[in-house]
């Protein structure tokens, strides 16, 4: 696969400096949810290397798949496109590239398949390059203003057995209790703090709690989408899936409560690994 990924680039490169009269085209892929252009890099500076003596126009345009909603994918459509100017023009600067069109045009040409993986065509950024003498318009520098990205909080990671004494207002991370990604389901291995949660409350039967719910990697503040329950609710749904076990197990709703906050307080941001991404993917307990 890389062997051949090598290969387009290189027929790429060799269309640029061959045809310059023409349009050529490059398409970048996209994992659901993502927006980062740190992968498409070297096929990026392979461009710009292309080109290296010759100014070009660029027209940038993301789109997103059929999941999740329009709002969103809008957004995200949009942020593929502007990380991706962003870095081509981070590497080099007017004359020599010039962005006559940076847009984001949704799930616009995403049908709804009913697959779960979404439609992995539509998650792109199509940029089309001209090779040309420097045109007479402006460049189109207008600053476009991307989300705040969150603040990481720091960690609250403490024992079962210290949440029982902590004192009221205290917010406490359950180390080990982490989800599927995409899913309000626990993994397996989060099965026995689960049960030492239920019997902490169990045992300290004055005890209230607030279940907060968290995710990772996404592009904002904003709730990621659940694929097992079909909305953009992840965060509220992993809290209240740890709620509606304690009440199955007998723990009294009136001692209970639960919520969301998304992508709002990271421990880690930006997510560089697996296991950054796992830490994000959390629950926490807020004493009452």
């Amino acid at each position: 696969m890389k062997h051949r990924n090598r290969l387009l680039s290189l027929f790429f490169c060799l269309s640029l400096l061959s045809v310059k009269a023409q349009t050529s085209r490059l398409v970048l892929n996209y994992p659901i949810n993502a927006s980062d252009v740190s992968p498409h890099t070297q096929r990026l500076d392979s461009l710009l290397q292309a080109t290296k003596q010759q100014v070009i126009q660029l027209e940038i345009i993301g789109s997103a798949d059929f999941l999740a909603n329009v709002d969103y994918n809008q957004k995200l459509s949009e942020l593929r496109a502007y990380k991706v100017r962003d870095y081509l023009l981070s590497r080099t600067g007017p004359p020599q590239v010039t962005v006559v069109k940076c847009i984001g045009r949704g799930a616009a040409l995403s049908k709804d398949n009913g697959n779960r993986e979404g439609d992995a065509t539509q998650r792109v950024v199509e940029i089309s390059v001209t090779v040309k003498t420097p045109p007479k318009r402006v460049p189109d520098t207008r600053p476009i203003k991307l989300p705040d990205p969150p603040v990481a909080k720091q960690d609250t990671a403490v024992s079962l057995q210290q949440l029982s004494q902590a004192a009221k207002g205290s917010t406490i991370r359950l180390k080990g209790l982490s989800f599927i990604p995409g899913s309000h389901r626990l993994l397996p291995e989060s099965k026995p703090v689960l049960m030492e949660l239920l019997k902490t409350m169990k045992e300290n039967p004055e005890l209230k709690i607030e279940i907060q719910g968290h995710i990772c990697c996404v592009a904002d503040a904003e709730d990621g989408f659940d694929y097992d329950a079909g909305d953009r609710r992840l965060s509220v749904n992993r809290a209240k899936a740890i709620y509606l076990f304690l009440i199955e197990q007998g723990i009294d709703k009136s001692r209970l409560s639960y919520s969301g906050f998304g992508h709002a307080q990271p421990l880690v941001y930006p997510e560089r690994s697996s296991e950054e991404e796992q830490l994000n993917r959390r629950v926490e307990i807020l004493v009452q």
